[in-house]
């Protein structure tokens, strides 16, 4: 695993929620497998200075560094919308 420091000064960090139906039987792998695939999706939409990790069991987290807010909103539609 890699890690890096970062000065974060300003930002804003965005948690989705992201959670299979609980209906029948394979909830906990339709949830992982839905959590691959947005995953996956956001990966494709991050800046480059933009970290993007697991932040719960349900939960993706993306930290934009020197983001304020209304950027911040304008990336999280934009992942919603991707969703």
């Amino acid at each position: 695993m890699r890690a890096r420091r970062l000065r974060f000064d300003d930002g804003a960090l965005l948690i989705l929620r992201i959670e299979a139906e609980r209906a029948g039987e394979g909830y906990v792998e339709r949830n992982a497998d839905l959590l691959q695939r947005a995953a996956r999706v956001l990966e494709g939409l991050i800046r480059p200075n933009d970290l993007l990790g697991r932040a719960g069991p349900h939960e993706i987290a993306v930290l934009l560094p020197g983001t304020s807010w209304s950027p911040a909103r304008r990336q999280a539609e934009r992942y919603v919308r991707a969703l």
